[in-house]
């Protein structure tokens, strides 16, 4: 891929641009693919350690020979950049609760604190109906030392009176959650909304055998587009040319950071209301040459992914966005 990549859009170019915001060092470290080198699958904490340690990306140095000259400056054909050196970028990368960019990784929520020792869901993040069948999207977090293999969130929905009015399981679409880590889940029932006063949140782990392939996987955006009047988007696997109104589009890439494949990759997105809630779940595979979804990425590998979201789209573009790297 040529630096910078630009993309067709009805006669207009796009420069992609790295979710991180680092400047040209970091843009260069969110585009040029993996080195493939060994990592640690499930980053997490010692027994009894109340710190989880962040699954963070191979230093830029290493993933960027050549690069960097001996002082951490960024080379370029017309000199050098010291602005962003490779130890700065590294740390902005690694962030805090705020905004994080890991591996497997990309957004807020992502803490170290794990002196809570629960996997609980995070109730400020909640967004459920009132009115017709009982619906809610929202985020846990895995605040234990340990990867949660197969989250399982259960919704206790009691009335005005305290009563049971029924028990429903969840569809979390990220595993294993790693310690600090928060993941998305969606959750419906057939009780109407309107009678449900009040819900008792759970959260388990149903073991077994971890899911095949690795998360440690480099997410890049290269640009998202906003639902609504716009020129369309002509990408190689992509076309919105005589369509309309468009969709809000996230377009960007995924990389296998581990020593092994990474079996049927993709990318889950979940985006943030002004209340902190979470307005909307969607999931994009990595796609080869002809956008057909891919089954498996080699170490050191590189493939696109385009999420699109029609309904309920305005400004997506402009809300806070959490991203996970999964493989199946």
């Amino acid at each position: 891929m040529s630096w910078p990549p630009t993309f067709s859009s009805g006669g207009r170019a796009r420069t992609a641009t790295s979710v991180a915001g680092l400047g040209v060092a970091a843009i260069l470290l969110s585009v040029v693919a993996g080195c493939g080198i060994q990592a640690d699958h499930t980053a997490g904490a010692a027994g009894g350690d109340a710190e989880a340690s962040l699954p963070t990306l191979p230093p830029v140095e290493e993933r960027l020979p050549g690069a960097y000259d001996d002082d951490g400056c960024l080379i370029l054909s017309e000199g050098r950049d010291c602005g962003a050196p490779a130890d700065a970028v590294d740390d902005a990368l690694a962030g805090d609760e705020s905004a994080r960019t890991l591996r497997g990784f990309q957004g807020p929520l992502f803490v170290t604190d794990l002196g809570a020792d629960v996997v609980a869901v995070l109730e400020d993040t909640v967004n459920a109906t009132t009115s017709g069948p009982w619906r809610a999207s929202g985020l846990l977090r895995n605040e234990t030392t340990s990867p949660v293999i197969a989250p399982v969130v259960t919704a206790t929905l009691r009335g005005a009176d305290g009563a049971s009015l029924g028990v429903v399981d969840g569809t979390v679409p990220v595993a294993p959650v790693r310690p600090g880590e928060p993941a998305p889940f969606m959750i419906e029932s057939g009780v109407d909304a309107a009678n449900v006063a009040s819900v008792e949140w759970q959260v388990t782990d149903a073991g077994g055998e971890p899911p095949p392939g690795t998360r440690d996987l480099e997410l890049t955006t290269y640009f998202a587009e906003p639902a609504g009047p716009r020129e369309p988007l002509g990408l190689y696997f992509y076309d919105e040319s005589g369509l309309g109104p468009h969709p809000y589009v996230l377009y960007g890439s995924v990389t296998d950071l581990a020593d092994i494949d990474a079996t049927q990759p993709a990318v889950v997105a979940a985006w943030l209301d002004d209340d902190g809630r979470v307005r909307s779940i969607v999931e994009g595979a990595a796609v080869d040459s002809d956008g057909d979804a891919i089954e498996s990425l080699a170490p050191g590998r590189l493939a696109d992914f385009l999420i699109t979201v029609a309904d309920g789209a305005e400004g997506l573009d402009a809300a806070p966005l959490l991203l996970w790297g999964v493989s199946r």
